[in-house]
């Protein structure tokens, strides 16, 4: 998940639907990257910095 804040709980509500949501069908969460002060959100495009998108990228490497 992206978000523009990078507050310590800026991602609370949204990863407790996803928790629920997973849980109610049965998924297996194998890992979760919440990557906080991302900006753009007026564009069309989010712009997310480069180190977030290589910490993912190797996330998914590993899977």
């Amino acid at each position: 998940m992206t978000a523009g804040d990078n507050n310590e709980h800026t991602f609370d509500q949204a990863l407790g639907y996803f928790h629920i949501i997973s849980g109610v069908l049965g998924g297996k969460e194998v890992g979760t990257y919440l990557a906080g002060g991302c900006t753009g959100c007026e564009n069309i495009a989010r712009q997310i910095a480069p180190e977030h998108l290589e910490k993912v990228y190797k996330m998914g490497l590993e899977l």
